[in-house]
């Protein structure tokens, strides 16, 4: 696994890499991993008991198409803008702060949480967002996305904007204000 740290104020790291990668203990400014190989298993996650600290960008870029973006440990902090390209499904957890996405662009199910902030961010594509956030959540989504569920735990507002058209949305809203869940629209 790789470790870094370079204070967290300053420095950059690349990580590039054929095969899985697994992430250890990194507090660094800003973070760019790519995993280049294909064929399925090459995952990018975390060492159990480890956490993440990035205060700028964090991109993560994964070759491999039947691959998963699993940084899902307690503790991590994303503090700047967290972007992905590739592979199936990405799970992102903040549990410090807010966590704000750029483009995120995976063939599969996308989980995002900030168990102490809100969500905010670019454009999502995925077949589904699923979205939990203590104060509040803002994303759009892309034109392949075709089922988000919002959570909101604590307060704060819901706002999601999809660019589909004319196609389905299954949209499902919890929050502290209220719930709802949106009819499967009917195809033009």
């Amino acid at each position: 696994y790789v470790e870094a740290s370079t204070g967290g104020s300053t420095g950059k790291v690349y990580l590039t890499q054929v095969g899985p990668v697994t992430l250890g203990n990194i507090n660094v400014n800003e973070l760019y991993v790519t995993q280049t190989s294909t064929g399925g298993g090459n995952h990018i996650t975390q060492k159990a008991g480890t956490t993440l600290t990035v205060n700028g960008l964090a991109q993560f870029s994964n070759g491999d198409t039947a691959a998963n973006l699993v940084l899902n440990n307690a503790g991590n902090n994303f503090i700047g803008s967290v972007v992905t390209t590739g592979g199936t499904n990405a799970t992102i957890r903040d549990d410090i702060g807010n966590l704000a996405v750029g483009n995120m662009n995976q063939t599969g199910a996308v989980t995002l949480t900030a168990t102490n902030g809100s969500i905010s961010g670019s454009t999502i594509d995925g077949v589904s967002l699923t979205a939990s956030a203590a104060n509040g959540i803002n994303l759009s989504g892309g034109g392949n996305l075709v089922t988000a569920s919002l959570i909101n735990t604590t307060s704060g507002n819901i706002t999601y904007t999809s660019a589909l058209a004319n196609d389905t949305l299954m949209l499902t809203v919890t929050g502290s204000n209220g719930s709802g869940r949106s009819p499967p629209a009917q195809r033009a």
